[in-house]
C-alpha cells in the first residue's frame, strides 16, 4: 500500500446539516494499493457514532465511503467516464454498491472487510480493475480519484470528510484529486 492519505482536520470537512468537533468525532485513513487484476483499498477510521441502518443504493445517507474512479484521468466536467461506488458496514453485511460507470448494483468479483472495535472502523476492500475500467493500460499511470465518507450520528448525514471532489455536490471528474498508479 502507498502511504495513507488522512483527513482529520476541519479543512476537510464538509457540513450539510452539521458540526464536526474534531478528530474523535470523525477522521479517515485511506491507502490504496494495485495487483494486476485488482485495486486494493485500506482504511481506518475514527467515528465516535456509527450508524448505518440502509443498504444497497441508499448506503450514502449514512456512515459509508463514495469513491470515485476517473480511469483515464481526463478530468471532464461531468462524470461521463467515471465510476462512483460506496462501502459500507450495513445491517446485512459489508456491502460494495456501484451508482454509476457500470451496471448499478454490487460489483461482480468485488471483496470487502468490515471489522468495528469500538470507534476504529477498518475497511479493506479488492476490486476487479476490469470493473473500473483499469485494466487495459500500462503502469504508470494517473488517474482521478476522490472519496468521501459520509457521517451520520443519528439524525441523517451530517456531513463528510473529503479528499478531493466533485462527488456530493456535483459529479464532477474536473474536481477529483488525482492518483498515480506505479509500477511494482
Amino acid at each position: 500500500f502507498g502511504p495513507y492519505v488522512v483527513l482529520s482536520d476541519k479543512a476537510f470537512w464538509q457540513s450539510q446539516d452539521g458540526d464536526w468537533t474534531g478528530p474523535e468525532d470523525l477522521s479517515v485513513r485511506l491507502a490504496v494499493a494495485w495487483t494486476d487484476t485488482a485495486l486494493k483499498i485500506r482504511a481506518v477510521l475514527e467515528d465516535d457514532v456509527f450508524q448505518q441502518n440502509r443498504t444497497d443504493g441508499e448506503v450514502w445517507r449514512e456512515d459509508s465511503f463514495q469513491i470515485a474512479i476517473e480511469p483515464d484521468g481526463r478530468r471532464r466536467p461531468d462524470a461521463s467516464g467515471a465510476v462512483e461506488f460506496g462501502l459500507a458496514l450495513t445491517p446485512e453485511g459489508p456491502q460494495i454498491h456501484r451508482w454509476f460507470g457500470g451496471p448499478v448494483g454490487p460489483i461482480p468479483g468485488a471483496h470487502l472487510e468490515v471489522n468495528r472495535e469500538g470507534n476504529q472502523i477498518r475497511y479493506f476492500a479488492s476490486l476487479p480493475l476490469r470493473e473500473l475500467g483499469l485494466d487495459k493500460t500500462p503502469h504508470p499511470r494517473t488517474i482521478g480519484f476522490s472519496f468521501i465518507y459520509n457521517d451520520c450520528d443519528g439524525t441523517g448525514r451530517e456531513g463528510w470528510m473529503a479528499y478531493g471532489g466533485g462527488i456530493a455536490f456535483a459529479k464532477r471528474a474536473d474536481q477529483y484529486g488525482m492518483l498515480t498508479l506505479l509500477p511494482r
